[in-house]
């Protein structure tokens, strides 16, 4: 469940998880719900990426270098559940705002302390941007532990078949 309402119109990179909705967090805290904690890390490419504190890793994958439409890779997240019960505790995975661009599994099993690589494979069908909200839902309580954004830009292909040249046709304001 999210207290928030995702608005279609706009990419999850420009809204996160959408419209706050009062009620709805009154009703989730009133459940008085104890989240795991939980920490993510996925490779980005920038050309700054260097500079992050941990270079070249942020806690979501960002690209926004190197894809272009329709190119296919793996890029994997690595999910550590820090604190919570012992053991392993399984989550169902969902894509908040994708327009087809990320697809992974359905669920993941985290033991607390141990880093377990989620494989995402990421296709953008068009060039722009493309970005969506990965979120981990506990199984017993329908409640998102942790969510995290994810964002590929991809170009047209640029190359020598196309004679280095990409054309658009379009008016201005």
């Amino acid at each position: 469940h999210s207290t928030a309402r995702f608005l279609p119109a706009y990419g999850a990179y420009e809204q996160g998880s959408g419209l706050f909705d009062v009620g709805k967090v009154w009703d989730a805290l009133s459940t008085n719900l104890k989240t795991d904690e939980i920490v993510s890390r996925a490779p980005v490419a920038t050309v700054l990426s260097g500079f992050l504190a941990t270079p070249e890793f942020g806690p979501g994958i960002y690209q926004r270098e190197g894809f272009t439409a329709g190119t296919t890779r793996t890029i994997d997240i690595v999910f550590t559940r820090t604190k919570g019960q012992a053991g392993a505790k399984n989550y169902n995975l969902s894509w908040l705002g994708n327009d087809g661009t990320f697809s992974s599994a359905d669920s993941i099993a985290l033991p607390r302390g141990v880093g377990v690589a989620l494989p995402v494979t990421v296709r953008p069908p068009a060039p722009g941007a493309h970005s969506a909200i990965l979120r981990l839902q506990d199984q017993a309580t329908g409640f998102n532990h942790y969510q995290v954004l994810n964002t590929v830009v991809a170009t047209d292909p640029f190359t020598a078949e196309n004679g280095y040249s990409v054309t658009y046709a379009g008016s201005g304001d």
